[in-house]
């Protein structure tokens, strides 16, 4: 029974891969002729990968001193200890706005509080690096945290053990400033 299937002649083949090879070497001389240059340009400051190549952050400028301030505050607000879950969230909401604190509590009382009294457990925060994300205005800043939060004691874990990474969280923390002292205005995980 004869094929169905329309076949190459041997003589349609050598044109149509000449052409096909053609196209393929275009395409690549195109390609390196429209490719950026891999130098930097000559006006770039460290572009002669001499001396000011690298330039470290400057805490001290717009924003610097609300990220220590949330290197300082975030293990306070999201640290507890089920010995004394009270006096954990009034150190917390100690260092956060009003409003803030208010949303805090309820999604405390909701979630860690019970978490944290069946399991008997006690959590430390600790910031592993933090950064300036934005300067809103002169009151307000953006930060981005890296949190992890560590299991020092619970039910789940002999007292032999080491200490255990609960989370590893990215936050975005917004600072306010109050009455001089930068306080934490919201914490979104991200």
């Amino acid at each position: 029974m004869a094929s169905l299937r329309p076949r190459l002649a041997p003589r349609n083949v050598v044109p149509v891969l000449t052409i096909l090879v053609l196209i393929g070497s275009a395409l690549s001389l195109a390609l390196a002729l429209t490719r950026p240059d891999p130098r930097p340009p000559a006006d770039l400051p460290g572009a002669d990968g001499g001396v000011g190549t690298y330039q470290a952050a400057d805490l001290e400028g717009p924003g610097g001193p609300a990220v220590a301030a949330a290197v300082e505050l975030l293990p306070v607000a999201l640290s507890y200890d089920f010995r004394d879950l009270p006096g954990g969230l009034d150190d917390a909401t100690a260092v956060m706005t009003p409003t803030f604190a208010e949303a805090f509590t309820a999604s405390f009382n909701s979630s860690a509080r019970p978490l944290a009294r069946r399991q008997r457990a006690i959590a430390q925060a600790q910031v592993r690096g933090a950064g300036l994300v934005r300067v809103i205005d002169s009151q307000t800043v953006l930060a981005l945290a890296y949190v992890d939060q560590v299991l020092v004691q619970s039910r789940t874990l002999a007292r032999s053990d080491p200490p255990q990474v609960l989370t590893r969280n990215r936050v975005l923390v917004r600072l306010a400033r109050v009455d001089g002292e930068w306080l934490v205005a919201n914490i979104s995980p991200i």
